[in-house]
Formats: C-alpha cells, sequence, structure tokens
C-alpha cells in the first residue's frame, strides 16, 4: 500500500496493490472512498492526487473538501479591514 500524504503530514488517499481479472493492479482511495482502478502504480498515484487537487476547487461536488475540518484559526490571520 502507498499512501499520499499532504504538506502537513495528513493521509488524504491511498493506492494498493491488488489483482484485478487475474492480473496485478492498483486500487486507490480517498478518504476511505473507492476511486478508481489502475494498471500502473504511477497512473493511480496521479489519479489520486489529480482527485485531491480538484477536491479544493470551489462547487467541487465529488468528495467533502478535504481541508473542510479546519478553521481560519488554523491559518495565518485575515487583514483587518
Amino acid at each position: 500500500m502507498w499512501t499520499l500524504v499532504d504538506s502537513r503530514g495528513i493521509d488524504y488517499g491511498e493506492a494498493r496493490i491488488a489483482r484485478i481479472n487475474g492480473e496485478v493492479g492498483y486500487t486507490t482511495s480517498m478518504q476511505g472512498h473507492p476511486a478508481g482502478r489502475y494498471t500502473n502504480l504511477r497512473a493511480a498515484v496521479e489519479a489520486i492526487h489529480a482527485e485531491f487537487i480538484r477536491s479544493h476547487t470551489p462547487g467541487f461536488k465529488g468528495y467533502p473538501k478535504f481541508d473542510s475540518h479546519l478553521t481560519q484559526e488554523s491559518g495565518p490571520p485575515l487583514p483587518k479591514e
């Protein structure tokens, strides 16, 4: 199993080696949800990372926004108006 980790050290996805129809392949998941099957590790990791990046865009309808559990207090202060 390969775990993808963000810059804060938080796991956001994984790729697991698996037998798919008698051939070696990889299954991926993001936040515990299945995300796809791939025939090589590079494609699996690139796909899950792209999904992680997309999860940060406004209006994303897939997985819950990855860092939705964070509050403003965890980041730099906002400028005062």
